[in-house]
């Protein structure tokens, strides 16, 4: 009697609900090293869906992949060893202890990138880190296009920054503070990116109200611009009125200090709202609630909800 059990070819409703005999006990690691062995192993995995917070491709000196998930045991680190032409890697090495090694394998480095996002169900994030010269550009742009978000560390000189914000066009771009010149900061606000995110907690930026008047995104986070306060948020709304900033939709502001949101407001007529009005917004897929804040009214019927949820925080959202 064959005792073999066709566990691949059971239907994959069946294959699910068997998680919790055959796959609750498996760590990360052995749920993704099992989404390789086959496309029916691949959709296993895909039907858990696992959430991570994010995966992450680091381009520097070495190649890697980070998925990050809440619980930071789970996080898995995958670092390729590869020719400076980016292809099939030639080995894996997992948490930096575990090595994988794929003699027959045939998948890409852009094939891995498919894998993740697909078994994840996410996007990515791609972080540029000093040394990605190494490698071949022109590769390293085919196997992780479209640069969706992309990241530059503050290592990463000047020079090759630009390089990278004008060979890659992301959609979403992080920046570190202080990092260009007034003008080189002024050409990447006038880009057409959908996210953009300058400055960190580490250290004040010298973001300013011209620089925001200028930036042509749609969602916009400033963390710890030094010099930006009441008052300059307030001539912001008074030119948003007139129609400054109109692909507007969110505007936040971090690590800044609110003596009192009046200020902000000061000659501009607002309706306070209570925080049962609630707004829901959807954005990059996720869902944000709005409740309560001070409305305004704008150019061609818009509107902006100010909510300051703290003395450290201000966001400014812009809807029809």
């Amino acid at each position: 009697m064959d005792s073999r059990f066709p566990f691949f070819r059971l239907p994959l409703t069946a294959v699910k609900c068997s998680e919790e005999n055959v796959l609750k006990n498996m760590d990360i690691i052995e749920k993704l090293a099992f989404s390789l062995l086959s496309k029916r192993a691949k959709l296993v995995i895909r039907l858990l869906k696992l959430r991570p917070h994010y995966v992450r491709v680091n381009v520097g000196g070495l190649i890697g992949f980070e998925i990050n998930f809440d619980d930071i045991n789970q996080t898995v680190h995958l670092q390729f060893c590869t020719d400076t032409v980016l292809d099939i890697p030639k080995g894996i090495t997992v948490n930096e202890t575990e090595s994988w090694r794929l003699p027959s394998s045939k998948m890409t480095m852009k094939d891995w990138l498919r894998h993740l996002r697909f078994i994840f169900r996410t996007t990515y994030i791609t972080c540029f880190n000093f040394g990605f010269s190494l490698f071949d550009f022109d590769s390293i742009k085919k196997s992780f296009a479209p640069f969706e978000m992309l990241f530059i560390s503050e290592n990463v000189p000047t020079n090759q920054s630009i390089m990278l914000l004008k060979e890659l066009l992301p959609r979403d771009l992080v920046l570190k503070p202080n990092s260009f010149e007034k003008h080189e900061l002024r050409s990447i606000l006038t880009q057409h990116i959908e996210c953009f995110s300058y400055g960190r907690h580490e250290e004040p930026s010298d973001f300013a109200l011209n620089d925001l008047l200028m930036c042509d995104a749609v969602f916009l986070n400033i963390i710890w611009p030094l010099d930006f306060t009441e008052n300059h948020m307030n001539r912001f709304l008074k030119l948003w009125k007139k129609g400054a900033c109109p692909r507007l939709c969110m505007l936040e502001f971090s690590w800044v200090f609110v003596r009192n949101p009046e200020n902000i407001l000061k000659g501009i007529n607002f309706k306070e709202v209570l925080e049962d009005r609630v707004i829901n917004w959807l954005i990059h897929g996720e869902r944000m609630s709005i409740k309560g804040g001070y409305d305004i009214g704008g150019k061609d019927g818009r509107k902006c909800t100010v909510v300051v949820p703290s003395q450290f925080e201000v966001s400014f959202y812009f809807w029809d």
